[in-house]
């Protein structure tokens, strides 16, 4: 990969952060300079760090468990009402092998 320190870096778009560019002479260039490294190497910088954060930050707050319907599912346990069929366990039995040949 070539690193060319008088490229100009186009405008940012608007809610990204700030990337400054800086120019040397280091050994690191001298040896990519002199390597066989295609004129056409690029490299794009992602601006969405924001949108991950707040990504992440949303995820976090989700409950691993939905309280609601853990709360219904023992109701209706204790109640006596909760059936189910025979098919609903076989189903449930095979997606649980099929998951666990997958991992």
């Amino acid at each position: 990969m070539r690193v060319d320190p008088n490229r100009q870096i186009p405008e940012r778009p608007s809610g990204t952060e700030e990337i400054t560019q800086k120019s040397t002479n280091s050994a690191a260039e001298n040896v990519i300079a002199g390597s066989s490294a295609s004129a056409s190497d690029t490299a794009q910088l992602s601006f969405a760090q924001g949108r991950v954060q707040a990504l992440v930050a949303q995820v976090v707050q989700t409950p691993e468990v939905l309280q609601e319907k853990v709360a219904a599912l023992s109701r209706a346990v204790s109640q006596g009402s909760y059936v189910v069929t025979p098919e609903q366990t076989a189903d449930a039995m095979i997606s649980q092998l099929q998951l666990r040949a997958a991992a």
